[in-house]
């Protein structure tokens, strides 16, 4: 990952939250009500993220695995999973997975409200978890019927161009072809400005995003005017990013705490959505 001063920022304030978060008496961001239980066939047993769709579950779950650096068994039985929380070392590993899981969506509501805060989230690099549909944003690249996956497909190098031909059609995508899309994403974010009147004629763009490119940016201020372009070029594909995640701190390694702590400090909090 490349260095990025804004990036620093944003994960100092990061841990500082951790921090706070793991006080007996923490000063803790405004939370909202908890949300409505959803009725959909995503997991029986789902108690945080509440997911209606079970392929959306199935992409955050990588990123999950992919972040700790464990397989899905350390958690799962995946051939019966009502085995889970009977098991004395699953039990402890999804209280454990449920406890951060809340608090990390509560510190990017909160970081993401904190003006302060707002310009640097927006221009830090795009990352494997940020794709939201992989195997549709990768279709319409593919397809490219459109102005803007035209130009991204003369961007992309030729290795990634020949995973592009060689894709099976698969929604989750193999890890190095998703890697070298993100990588090369990003090349484009930062590769001056992205934004051209007939590129995006198809394109409807915030207000936000217009007062953004109307003031004609450079530096970071256009690389994160490039990051909403593209998620606004691909509603739904691409989210908006979210500065902590399980990688922040885990890097691709699982690193348990030295003392176990079988209860979940954080089960009362509700999530602010």
């Amino acid at each position: 990952m490349r260095s990025n001063p804004h990036w620093s920022i944003i994960s100092v304030a990061a841990f500082s939250l951790l921090f706070l978060a793991a006080d007996e008496n923490p000063t803790s961001p405004p939370a909202g009500p908890a949300p409505a239980k959803k009725t959909g066939t995503a997991g029986k047993s789902l108690q945080v993220l509440l997911y209606d769709d079970p392929f959306i579950l199935v992409v955050y779950m990588q990123a999950i695995q992919k972040s700790l650096g464990v397989s899905c068994v350390y958690c799962h039985n995946l051939d019966d999973f009502s085995t889970d929380e009977p098991n004395a070392d699953r039990k402890i590993h999804k209280n454990a997975a449920r406890s951060m899981i809340r608090m990390v969506l509560n510190l990017n509501e909160y970081i993401k409200n904190d003006p302060n805060l707002k310009k640097a989230i927006g221009a830090t690099p795009i990352r494997p978890i940020d794709l939201t549909n992989p195997g549709r944003f990768v279709k319409k690249l593919i397809e490219a019927t459109d102005p803007v996956s035209r130009y991204l497909r003369r961007c992309f190098s030729d290795e990634l161009i020949q995973y592009l031909n060689d894709y099976d059609g698969a929604d989750l995508l193999p890890t190095p072809f998703e890697e070298l899309l993100v990588d090369e994403l990003n090349t484009v974010t930062r590769g001056g400005h992205f934004h051209d009147k007939d590129r995006f004629a198809g394109v409807t763009l915030s207000p936000e995003t217009e007062q953004l490119l109307n003031k004609n940016p450079d530096g970071e201020e256009l690389v994160r005017l490039n990051r909403t372009l593209l998620q606004e070029a691909y509603p739904g594909d691409i989210a908006e990013p979210k500065p902590v995640d399980c990688f922040l701190c885990h890097q691709g390694a699982l690193r348990p705490s030295q003392k176990v702590r079988p209860d979940d400090p954080f089960r009362e909090q509700p999530l602010i959505r």
